[in-house]
């Protein structure tokens, strides 16, 4: 993962998400069989449909500093969501490699909009999770 990702962390907390993401992603991926995977990837849907209705829905783009002012549940509801909509850009790329170069694809424009957002206008994923 070193080297994957931006040294200069103007403006992180527009991608935070994404970094936090793909480790969640990254360490279930290859540390689980496909069955666990598939077993952590349903609990984490279930937590977040759970969750949501008590934390709403907002922007991963909000994902920052201030998601750890907050409890732990409502932390962990960000990491899931993260997990979950790297794995579904994943799914639609078809490897992390894929989705890496993605990100430097967008890390190489003026930046003017979002990660997430950028991913949106590009097709690459058809929503936030």
């Amino acid at each position: 993962m070193v080297g994957h990702f931006l040294d200069d962390f103007d403006g992180y907390d527009s991608y935070i998400w994404f970094e936090e993401g793909m480790v969640e992603y990254i360490s279930r991926k290859y540390f689980l069989t496909e069955e666990e995977f598939q077993a952590e990837k349903i609990c984490n849907q279930s937590l977040v449909e759970l969750f949501q209705k008590k934390y709403s829905w907002h922007s991963l783009n909000d994902f920052g500093s201030s998601t750890y002012d907050k409890n732990y549940a409502s932390i962990f509801y960000e990491y899931w969501r993260s997990f979950l909509t790297v794995d579904k850009l994943v799914e639609n790329l078809g490897s992390v490699q894929a989705v890496l170069d993605s990100y430097h694809l967008w890390a190489n424009t003026e930046k003017t909009l979002p990660l997430l957002n950028w991913f949106v206008q590009q097709k690459l994923i058809e929503k936030e999770i």
